[in-house]
C-alpha cells in the first residue's frame, strides 16, 4: 500500500517473509543466479501482475503464495512445486493444472473463468481448504471422488460442479444454479437426479418446456436448451434472461415464448424470425431486440415501461396489446398491412396520445382496437408532440383598462421533430387582459403539429398598469375660516370628477390641516392601486373671521398680515414657499420713526414679530418688500 513500483531484494539473502501487496505495476528484482532461497512466504496481491512466470526459479522454497487481486491469465503451478498455500483469488485464469502439486495444503481461486481444474496430486487427503466458486467449472478431476476420508464434502464448489477421477471421460453437463429451475425440470427431462447440473444431452432432447410459477429467480442453464421451440417461464421472480453464451447459441428455434409475470427490465430474443408468439405482459421492460423478431404474429407488451414502440416492420401480426405503459408515448403500427391487425388494445396509456397506422379512417372504425378517448390516429408516423418553449412576458393596459396578446408574443421557439415552424399552429388559453387581471397570470400555449400531436407549454403573463390618473379640481373661490381655531379639510371637496382606467384608490391633499389665515396652493393628489400618482394644484384662501387682518400681493405671492388690530405680535404668512432672503419687513410710527423689531423665519411661509405690547396705542405703518417691491400696510396698536 506504498504506491512502490520497484523492489531489489537481491542481497536480502536472508529474506523469508515479503508482504508487497497492492503497490499497482511493482517490479521485484532478485539475483538471476541464486534467488532467494530462504523466502518462504510471498504476497504479491494486487500489484497488477499478468505473468508470474517473470519470477520462475528465484524463490525454490515458497510455501506460501499469495496472487490474488491481478490480471493473471495463466498459472504454471510447475514454478511453485512446493508451495502448500496457493491464493490466486479474483483473476482470470481459465485452466489450471495442480497435478504435480503434492505439497499442496490450501487452495483458493475463487471469481476466475476457469473451465478446467486438475486437482489428482495424490495428496488430497492432506487439501483441507479449497474455494472454487464463482468460475465456470462443471467438474474438478480429483484423486478419488468417492474416498470419504478425504475432505471433499469441506470444499467450497459451486453448485453442480462434480467431482471426477478424469473429468474429459464424463459427459457434459451444464450448470443449473436455481434449485428451483431444476427441480421444475423433473426427473424425465433430468435425468442425472438434483445436483445442481443437466446432462446436456438432456437439455438437447427438450424440445416443450413449461416452468411456469416454480419460483425461479435465475435461469442460467437455458442457453443450452438449443432445441427448444416453446418455452413458458411466466410468473417467476426472473429480473434477467440470457439466452446465449460463449459456449452455447441458445434456443434459435423459438416459436413461442412466454416470459410473463416477472421482474425483467430488457429481453434479448435469439431466436429471431421462428418466434410467432411472444407474451411478455406484466414485467418492468423498457427494452426488447424488436429489430429480430419481426415476424411475431401474437404480441402482448401490456403493463411495462415502454416509452417508444416502433412496430411498423411488424407486418404479420394480428395480435397486439400494449395497455397498461403507463410511460408509452409513441406507438407506430404503420406496416402496411394493418388490416392483418384483427385485434389491438392500447387502453390505459395515459401519456399515449397518437398512434401511427395505415389508414386513421380504417383504424376508427374497427371495433377490436381499443384505445383511450385522448389517443388519436394518424399515418404520419409521427407520435412526437411539439416541444414547447415559452417566454414570459410584461404587457401594460391602455387607458381604457385594456391588454391583449398573440400566441407569438409568448412562444419562445417552439419546434417540432417534423413539422417546421410555418407549418404549426399556435394557439392561448386567455388572449385578452383587464384590470382584473393584474399581477402574474399563468397562461397555457397549445402547438399543433401537422399529425396532430399537440405540445403545451405555460408562460407567466404580468399585467401591470402604467397610466397616470386624470385628476380634475374645482376651484373654490370662497374662503375656508379658521374661526378662530383650525382647519381640516376633505380632498374629495376639491374634485371634480377624477378618473383611472382601473378606478382611483385615493384622494389626499399636500396640506389638509391649517392653523393660520392666509393663501395658500395645495396638491390634490389623486392615486390608483398600482401605485401611480397624479396631481393638480388649487388654490385657497384662509381666513380667520375672529381677528382683522390686511392682505399685500405681490404678483402670484399673497401675503397676509394679521392680526389687525395688534396688541403683542404681528404675523405674516405667505402664500407659497418663499425664500425669505430676498424679504424684508419694518415698522415705524405715522411720524415715520422706526419701531425697534424684527420678523423671525416660523417655518418656509411664515414670518412674525413678537414682544410689541409696550408700544403705544396709535397706528402703524408696516413696510413689506418682496424681491424688487415693497407695499404698506396701516395696522392698529391697542
Amino acid at each position: 500500500y506504498n504506491n512502490i513500483t520497484a523492489l531489489d531484494i537481491s542481497s536480502n539473502q536472508l529474506l523469508n517473509r515479503l508482504d508487497a501487496e497492492y503497490n499497482a505495476g511493482l517490479l521485484i528484482t532478485t539475483d538471476t543466479v541464486i534467488g532467494n532461497a530462504t523466502l518462504n512466504s510471498l504476497n504479491l496481491s494486487g500489484t497488477g501482475l499478468s505473468n508470474y512466470n517473470l519470477y520462475s526459479g528465484f524463490f525454490p522454497n515458497l510455501e506460501w503464495l499469495l496472487l490474488n487481486d491481478n490480471l493473471l491469465d495463466r498459472f504454471n503451478a510447475n514454478n511453485a512445486l512446493n508451495v502448500k498455500n496457493l491464493f490466486l483469488n479474483n483473476n482470470v485464469i481459465d485452466k489450471l493444472d495442480l497435478s504435480a502439486n503434492v505439497a499442496l495444503l490450501q487452495l483458493y481461486v475463487a471469481n476466475n473463468v476457469l473451465t478446467e481444474l486438475d486437482l489428482r496430486n495424490g495428496n488430497n487427503l492432506n487439501i483441507t481448504n479449497v474455494d472454487v466458486t464463482n468460475n465456470l467449472l462443471t467438474c474438478i478431476s480429483v484423486d478419488n471422488p468417492d474416498d470419504t476420508s478425504i475432505f471433499y464434502s469441506s470444499w467450497l464448489i459451486d453448485s453442480g460442479v462434480t467431482l471426477s477421477l478424469d473429468c474429459r471421460a464424463e459427459p457434459e453437463v451444464v450448470l443449473i444454479p436455481d434449485t428451483n429451475f431444476e427441480a421444475a425440470l423433473g426427473i424425465n427431462n433430468d435425468t442425472n437426479g438434483l445436483n445442481g447440473n443437466i446432462l446436456l444431452s438432456d437439455a438437447l432432447n427438450i424440445i416443450n418446456l413449461d416452468v411456469s410459477d416454480k419460483n425461479i429467480i435465475d435461469l442460467t442453464g437455458i442457453e443450452a436448451f438449443e432445441n427448444l421451440i416453446s418455452l413458458d417461464v411466466s410468473n417467476n421472480e426472473l429480473t434477467s434472461i440470457v439466452f446465449t453464451t460463449a459456449d452455447y447459441n441458445g434456443p434459435t428455434n423459438l416459436t413461442y415464448l412466454n416470459v410473463s409475470g416477472n421482474l425483467l427490465s430488457e429481453l434479448v430474443v435469439v431466436s429471431g424470425r421462428s418466434l410467432e408468439i411472444l407474451i411478455a405482459n406484466d414485467n418492468n421492460l423498457s427494452s426488447i431486440n424488436f429489430q429480430d423478431i419481426t415476424d411475431i404474429s401474437d404480441l402482448n407488451l401490456s403493463n411495462n415501461n415502454f416509452i417508444n414502440l416502433d412496430l411498423s416492420a411488424f407486418d404479420l401480426l394480428q395480435q397486439l396489446d400494449v395497455s397498461a405503459n403507463p410511460f408509452l408515448e409513441e406507438l407506430n403500427l404503420i406496416s402496411g398491412n394493418n388490416l392483418a391487425l384483427i385485434e389491438m388494445d392500447a387502453l390505459d396509456n395515459p401519456n399515449l396520445f397518437c398512434i401511427g397506422v395505415d389508414d386513421p379512417v380504417q383504424a376508427e372504425a374497427n371495433s377490436l382496437w381499443y384505445t383511450d378517448s385522448e389517443t388519436i390516429f394518424n399515418n404520419s408516423g409521427d407520435c412526437e408532440a411539439p416541444n414547447v418553449v415559452t417566454l414570459d412576458i410584461e404587457v401594460p393596459l391602455d387607458r381604457n383598462g385594456l391588454a391583449s396578446i398573440l400566441p407569438a408574443d409568448i412562444d419562445g421557439g417552439s419546434t417540432d421533430n417534423v413539422s417546421s415552424g410555418n407549418k404549426l399552429v399556435f394557439s392561448i388559453e386567455i388572449e385578452d387582459f383587464n384590470c382584473s387581471n393584474l399581477g402574474v397570470n399563468v397562461v397555457e400555449l397549445s402547438v399543433t403539429d401537422e399529425a396532430g400531436n399537440t405540445g403545451i407549454g405555460y408562460a407567466n403573463v404580468t399585467i401591470v398598469d402604467n397610466e397616470l390618473p386624470v385628476v380634475e379640481t374645482i376651484r373654490i373661490r370662497d374662503p375656508f375660516d379658521l374661526e378662530g381655531g383650525n382647519l381640516t379639510l376633505d380632498p374629495l371637496t376639491f374634485d371634480d370628477g377624477s378618473s383611472d382606467n382601473c378606478g382611483i384608490a385615493s384622494f389626499t391633499l399636500s396640506q389638509s390641516y391649517f392653523t393660520l389665515p392666509g393663501t395658500y396652493f395645495v396638491d390634490l393628489i389623486v392615486a390608483d392601486s398600482s401605485g401611480n400618482e397624479a396631481s393638480e394644484s388649487v388654490e385657497i384662501e384662509v381666513i380667520d373671521s375672529s381677528v382683522g387682518s390686511e392682505e399685500l400681493r405681490f404678483g402670484n405671492t399673497t401675503v397676509i398680515i394679521y392680526p389687525n388690530p395688534f396688541i403683542d405680535d404681528i404675523s405674516l404668512n405667505f402664500s407659497q414657499v418663499i425664500d425669505f432672503g430676498t424679504v424684508s419687513a419694518s415698522l415705524t410710527d405715522f411720524a415715520g420713526n422706526p419701531i425697534n423689531t424684527s420678523f423671525v423665519v416660523q417655518d418656509s411661509q411664515n414670518l412674525k414679530a413678537t414682544g410689541l405690547s409696550y408700544l403705544m396705542p396709535g397706528q402703524y405703518i408696516l413696510s413689506l418688500t418682496v424681491g424688487n417691491r415693497t407695499r404698506t400696510a396701516i395696522l392698529i396698536h391697542l
